[in-house]
């Protein structure tokens, strides 16, 4: 399994650099993903009635 995850981390270009930054954006966006969510849910549910 980890031979697997560093082949696919390396297809994304995700050396211990960048993958620091995708980990510290996450901290950022993490915390709004609960509103996103809900006005994503919101939106579509108009759109699908």
């Amino acid at each position: 399994m980890l031979h697997e995850q560093s082949i696919a981390l390396s297809k994304f270009d995700l050396d211990n650099k960048n993958r620091s930054y995708l980990v510290e954006g996450g901290k950022l966006v993490a915390p709004l993903l609960p509103e996103v969510l809900d006005h994503f849910y919101g939106f579509i549910s108009v759109d699908c009635h």
